[in-house]
């Protein structure tokens, strides 16, 4: 038996940042995830920030996600969301910010978690994420999939119901 789950709500059209009106369903204070450069290059992060600030929504950036994003850096990611006291989590970009994104989400919410955790299949929280795809290809916007690239350089995909 195959089971599909997608609880995802999908705002599409053009401007659709820049016309959203209600960040603040999600909190006060966001974070952002995006790569090096993509999210800057195509405008999006740009719109985001412009928006948030216009709706009162202080953020923080964090702009260090490489492709294919490793275990060290969602780790590393988590740890700034916690010292910021964000409440949810914005990923702009391709698949690696977004996966990276729902990663962070579930390890700000402990500090004590590692990204080997995720794996447990035990993860019973998360931050909201938003998810601002900037390309098509993974469909990381949409599931509730990602995949992180752990110490030794091996891929690992983790789920959760909660990212």
């Amino acid at each position: 038996m195959w089971s599909f789950h997608i609880p995802t709500m999908v705002h599409f059209g053009l401007e659709v940042v820049k016309k959203h009106t209600d960040f603040t369903d999600c909190g006060s204070k966001a974070f952002i995830v995006t790569g090096k450069r993509s999210a800057r290059a195509s405008g999006a992060l740009y719109d985001i920030t412009k928006t948030l600030t216009g709706q009162n929504v202080t953020f923080v950036i964090f702009n260090e996600v490489e492709e294919n994003p490793s275990f060290s850096t969602v780790e590393k990611g988590a740890s700034l969301l916690r010292n910021e006291n964000c409440d949810f989590v914005i990923g702009i970009g391709g698949g690696s910010p977004l996966d990276a994104a729902k990663a962070i989400a579930v390890l700000g919410t402990d500090p004590e978690m590692t990204a080997d955790d995720l794996y447990s299949g035990e993860i019973e929280y998360s931050l909201p994420v938003i998810a601002i795809p900037t390309t098509s290809g993974t469909g990381s916007e949409v599931t509730q999939y990602s995949v992180l690239t752990d110490n030794n350089g091996n891929k690992r995909g983790f789920s959760s119901f909660h990212a």
